[in-house]
C-alpha cells in the first residue's frame, strides 16, 4: 500500500528541448581574416520559437561579436515545452569558426 501512495505520488512532466528550424547563417566573407576558434552565446527562447536577449559569452575577436549578433537573431527554433505546454528557456549555442 505504501509503495502504491509513493508511486502515484510521484509527478512525471515530459520536457521537450528547442530544435532549430532555421539554422545560423554566417557569411564566411564577413568574418576578420585569420580569425579562428570558438564562440558561446547565450540567449532566450520564448514560448513562439523567436530569439530574445542574444548575448555573446565568449569569441577570439571582438569583430565577430556584430556578425554572431545578427547571425542569431535570424535564427528560428520550435519553442521548448513543459507537460506539452510551451516554456520560455535560456539557451547557450557553441560555435566554431575555422
Amino acid at each position: 500500500m505504501l509503495l502504491n501512495v509513493l508511486l502515484t505520488g510521484t509527478l512525471m512532466v515530459s520536457q521537450t528541448q528547442p530544435e532549430v528550424i532555421k539554422h545560423i547563417n554566417i557569411n564566411p566573407y564577413e568574418i576578420p581574416h585569420n580569425v579562428v576558434g570558438n564562440i558561446m552565446v547565450e540567449f532566450d527562447i520564448d514560448t513562439h520559437g523567436g530569439i530574445d536577449r542574444i548575448k555573446v559569452i565568449n569569441s577570439p575577436d571582438v569583430g565577430l561579436i556584430p556578425i554572431v549578433h545578427k547571425a542569431v537573431e535570424k535564427m528560428k527554433f520550435s519553442p521548448a515545452l513543459q507537460g506539452g505546454v510551451p516554456v520560455k528557456v535560456r539557451y547557450k549555442l557553441p560555435i566554431l569558426i575555422k
